[in-house]
């Protein structure tokens, strides 16, 4: 009834189509000839980049640490990685925004990388690395004693 069709493929790759003319008891009465369709992957989303570019990130005294990075366009999460200096992965941490805060860090240096996941569940490739460093020392200050006997 239309002279035009557009059809959802779920995969890439190589398809034969051709047009079919039916008449009103269902009969083909006349047919295209085939046609090959190529159909090419969607572009994989690009690595997210951890704000700010360049240097190291740095954690409050307290451990907290905001993080944010570049939102990408397509992607429905991020994948965020921690990882200590060996590069064991500590830990993964999904969201779906692009900043987060960290809390409770133990001082030392650690690793973190970000990928973003598009709508299809494929995985963008990693961003770069980024060192991110927790003070040793602490802004929390120990309690005062006061009037203390030693017997």
């Amino acid at each position: 009834k239309e002279s035009k069709h557009e059809a959802v493929v779920q995969k890439p790759g190589r398809y034969i189509a051709s047009i079919e003319a039916v008449d009103r008891e269902g009969k083909v009465i006349g047919s295209s000839p085939p046609r090959k369709i190529a159909v090419a992957p969607l572009p994989l989303l690009p690595p997210p980049k951890l704000l700010p570019l360049d240097g190291n990130l740095t954690a409050a005294a307290d451990g907290r640490t905001d993080l944010s990075w570049e939102k990408i366009d397509g992607a429905k999460e991020y994948m965020l990685t921690i990882s200590n200096k060996e590069g064991k992965e500590l830990k993964t941490l999904k969201y779906t925004n692009n900043q987060t805060a960290l809390k409770n860090l133990m001082p030392g240096e650690y690793q973190v990388k970000l990928i973003a996941v598009d709508e299809h569940g494929r995985p963008s490739e990693a961003g770069a690395s980024r060192t991110l460093v927790v003070p040793n020392k602490s802004n929390l200050k120990a309690p005062t004693l006061k009037k203390i006997k030693v017997n």
